[in-house]
């Protein structure tokens, strides 16, 4: 009897993954379109796609060539693109919920482009149509979009991010971050910029290149409408102080020729008080030949001065 029964219920699970393989290739272009629009919807934006795959009986969604440009949860200029997402859904928790649960979301070679001018917010009247109106691909904005998305884990594999800073320099400066390997955790993503966006984080890299310092951090993050709060452990190794010349020179001129610092910084902020505590190393100190004034100001000090030392 009880082999007969394994042999019953071995045959039911058998059909039931087939009945939900077939399902999955002869719904692929169903399911993509869906997942297009609802995504559309979260991000506002139009999104580009290489490739993609489901599988109904994991739960998996696979993506590849990912790209969209200024989403709308980002209220700055910003791009990115990934080779690859794998999205492991948590199927119950999704539909117990009536939100997305995601077990993991896997990315490899994320590169993500962000600059520090606002954009301009888009015309409230603006009304939301098919992905296909009068021949030109437009948004599909689903009914009862949910609040929020929440991922237990996410990974990032040879990833890149490129920061473009308009505001706190005499002029722009570019600073990336490259090989960033490591994880985000118990995320809470809202879809609209009143939500609230929280998670733990845990990555590590390198600045600009493979000759430019090391960078860790550790710790967790919410930010509610204005209000932010963290809690976070930043390390840097052997990173190239001259590249940060725009932030700390009052100058017409250069003063370090070549400069390193190793810096320690446990940071945190509380309904936006930030209390921080840093401990910095700069060493490899080579100087240009100068000859600053009075009025040249180096950190903040007078030039001078500050030669004076580093001598």
């Amino acid at each position: 009897m009880l082999k007969k029964l394994f042999i019953f219920i071995l045959i039911v699970a058998l059909v039931v993954s087939a009945a939900l393989a077939a399902a999955s290739r002869f719904l692929k272009p169903f399911l993509k379109e869906k997942f297009l629009a609802a995504a559309e919807a979260g991000l506002g934006r139009e999104i580009g796609l290489s490739g993609f795959d489901v599988s109904l009986l994991k739960g998996i969604v696979l993506l590849k060539g990912f790209e969209v440009n200024n989403p709308a949860p980002i209220r700055y200029y910003s791009s990115a693109a990934a080779g690859e997402i794998t999205l492991d859904i948590d199927l119950p928790a999704t539909i117990f919920l009536r939100k997305p649960v995601f077990e993991e979301i896997s990315v490899k070679d994320l590169a993500l482009r962000l600059k520090n001018i606002k954009r301009p917010l888009p015309p409230a009247e603006t009304t939301p149509l098919s992905r296909e109106a009068s021949g030109t691909k437009a948004l599909l904005i689903p009914q009862g979009l949910p609040k929020d998305v929440y991922i237990k884990r996410l990974s990032l594999e040879n990833s890149e991010f490129i920061f473009e800073d308009h505001l706190n320099a005499p002029s722009p400066i570019t600073m990336g971050f490259v090989d960033v390997n490591g994880e985000l955790g118990d995320i809470t993503l809202p879809l609209s910029d009143k939500g609230l966006f929280k998670g733990t984080v845990s990555l590590a890299g390198r600045l600009n290149s493979a000759h430019e310092g090391e960078f860790k951090i550790d710790g967790s993050f919410a930010k509610s409408g204005d209000e932010l709060d963290f809690d976070l452990d930043i390390d840097l190794d052997g990173i190239s102080l001259t590249r940060f010349s725009p932030y700390y020179e009052q100058t017409p001129f250069v003063i370090l020729k070549e400069a390193k610092v190793d810096l320690r910084s446990e940071a945190s902020c509380e309904k936006n008080h930030l209390n921080a505590v840093q401990n910095a190393r700069i060493y490899d100190i080579k100087l240009n030949e100068m000859k600053p004034t009075d009025q040249d100001r180096l950190f903040g000090l007078p030039a001078k001065t500050v030669i004076e030392f580093f001598k």
